[in-house]
């Protein structure tokens, strides 16, 4: 463990006072993976102006406050893999301007709400694999002018995966998408 790379991963954490980080100021690389964290703190992160990449992935996180994440401005990489969401608020992601992978496979994700990643100015890749998106909406990814890999499959959307390629609202036309459906839903 160093000033700048705290790795924590398959400690049996339950729980993070939320003074824990407060004065890491340096802290760059943040890896909680594999715990038993059910619920985070909204000001945990509180502090960590230098923070660049958080693993929060497999532990037992079923929501998250919309706060939790307003003071880690220069996050560039956010995984949120294998916990138990079935839903993100919309505010969630707002200030996380620098956020270039977004990493939210194996939760219990259900429907995204069309302003979910609006901030995400700077999101290269986005990972939904493995939950339960049925549909999304129209509007969904019209701020992501830079995503280059959008990851989908495992969810019902894609159950069909035969036929045409998914079409979403983006500049670049070099976006990889992992999901071919036969139909696929928007809602607005």
């Amino acid at each position: 463990m160093t000033e700048t790379d705290w790795p924590l991963i398959g400690n049996q954490i339950s729980f993070i006072d939320p003074k824990t980080f407060n004065r890491l100021t340096n802290l760059q690389y943040l890896y909680l993976g594999f715990n038993l964290l059910s619920s985070i703190n909204p000001q945990t992160f509180n502090g960590l102006i230098n923070l660049q990449i958080l693993y929060l992935s497999g532990n037992q996180i079923s929501s998250i406050d919309p706060q939790t994440f307003n003071e880690l401005t220069n996050l560039q990489d956010l995984n949120l893999g294998f916990n138990k969401l079935s839903s993100i608020d919309s505010k969630i992601f707002k200030g996380l301007f620098s956020l270039q992978i977004l990493k939210l496979h194996a939760n219990k994700i259900t429907w995204l709400d069309s302003n979910t990643f609006q901030t995400l100015h700077s999101l290269q890749t986005l990972d939904l694999i493995l939950n339960k998106i049925i549909e999304l909406p129209k509007t969904i990814f019209l701020d992501l002018q830079i995503l280059q890999e959008f990851q989908l499959f495992g969810n019902p959307i894609c159950s069909n995966s035969i036929g045409t390629t998914l079409f979403f609202s983006t500049t670049d036309s070099s976006c990889q998408v992992s999901c071919y459906i036969k139909q696929f839903y928007f809602y607005d």
